[in-house]
């Protein structure tokens, strides 16, 4: 079922004007629950998601599994949905049509318009994400969590904000599997730490690597506990 799921993320990185993209998805057993996509959109907007399916293992590649389906269906065409509808919608759905026992998804959902040099996006209850701005070594989380999780109450209703990125600023998305790195004293790696790896003005894989660096570090010889994933957005000339 790990191989089923890995063949379910994007096989390439989109190419995006004005935009530089880096990812790392890691699973803590051989099926995990994350989830990160991309969807072409009209006026060359690209559409970007993250999420976390609570839980580890099967259940929650299989619940994984289904929001990709249902995320693809809303996409099969190239239209563009303000991202609080696109995450109601598969709130909707995930809710209506799968009968969970106590498990639910965080997500974002946005989209990034190259011509204004925006991503717009909306929460379901996800980590908040985290800007640095160009030439500044200080992040900061952009808001805290908005939105229930998705797949608990149907008529749930969502909200959507709106960042600039323009040239060296970098949003970083990402599941807590890398806040909540645990060491072998059962310490978290944390929002600091993890601030602190970030912010270097490194292009975005660089970025990512010392990230995921520093996570190792800090671990060292413990193993996941929970799956990792990373989306980071770097604005460029």
């Amino acid at each position: 079922i790990g191989n089923i799921q890995r063949s379910l993320l994007p096989d390439a990185l989109p190419v995006v004007p004005g935009l530089e993209i880096a990812t790392h998805y890691e699973t803590c057993q051989r099926a995990g629950g994350d989830y990160y996509d991309f969807f072409p959109l009209r006026n060359g907007n690209l559409g970007i998601l993250i999420a976390d399916v609570s839980g580890h293992g099967s259940p929650a590649a299989v619940l994984m599994a289904i929001t990709h389906t249902i995320a693809h269906i809303l996409h099969e065409e190239p239209l563009e949905i303000a991202p609080e509808e696109v995450i109601a919608y598969v709130n909707r759905n995930l809710a209506r049509h799968y009968q969970h026992q106590g498990d639910f998804v965080t997500a974002i959902y946005g989209v990034y318009n190259p011509t204004e040099r925006q991503f717009c996006y909306s929460s379901a209850g996800h980590n908040p994400p985290v800007f640095t701005q160009a030439g500044s070594d200080e992040t900061r989380a952009l808001q805290k969590q908005c939105g229930i999780p998705l797949g608990i109450l149907e008529e749930a209703r969502f909200e959507s904000t709106a960042v600039g990125l323009t040239e060296g600023d970098t949003l970083l998305l990402f599941t807590d599997g890398i806040t909540e790195a645990m060491d072998r004293e059962k310490n978290l790696f944390g929002d600091q730490r993890m601030a602190a790896a970030m912010g270097n003005g490194a292009p975005a894989e660089a970025q990512v690597a010392n990230l995921l660096k520093e996570v190792r570090q800090f671990v060292g010889d413990e193993p996941l506990n929970d799956d990792r994933t990373v989306v980071l957005l770097r604005g460029v000339e």
